[in-house]
């Protein structure tokens, strides 16, 4: 009996929670640079803002850079085509690599940049990016 009752508050509960779903661009890759990919998401769930996770996965053994990447490596550079809302970046703590005397900051593998933009960038993520973004990260 109580697992009755269990089961139909859950219910009740997921009935009440909002069906949003993250708009998913799934896994992109340019056919230059066959090591690496990307992955933008977009929440659009709270009319305030617009969350987005920007991926990069690279293969084994390559990295790509941080926005300050010290002596030797080149930022990312990402451009947004039209005009976007205000974003704030942020940027997860990078790792150091000496090569060759020269020291840098960056990511090795994969990483994961929250992006946050004020104000709702597009009700529907799924009919396309509404800014698609021209991404360069040096690897």
């Amino acid at each position: 009996m109580w697992n009755i009752i269990r089961l139909a508050l859950a219910c009740l509960l997921v009935l009440w929670l909002p069906a949003t779903q993250a708009a998913d661009s799934g896994w992109l890759q340019s056919p230059q640079n066959d090591h690496a990919q990307v992955r933008l998401r977009a929440d659009t769930s709270n009319g305030d803002e617009t969350r987005v996770l920007l991926a990069v996965e690279l293969e084994k053994g390559w990295k790509t850079y941080w926005r300050s990447p010290g002596e030797g490596g080149i930022a990312p550079a990402i451009t947004w085509q039209g005009n976007p809302p205000p974003a704030t970046w942020f940027w997860p703590t990078p790792q150091r690599f000496d090569v060759a005397g020269i020291s840098t900051q960056g990511y090795q593998q994969r990483v994961t940049l929250p992006i946050v933009f004020k104000g709702l960038c597009h009700s529907n993520w799924r009919e396309g990016l509404p800014y698609p973004p021209v991404a360069t990260f040096a690897s």
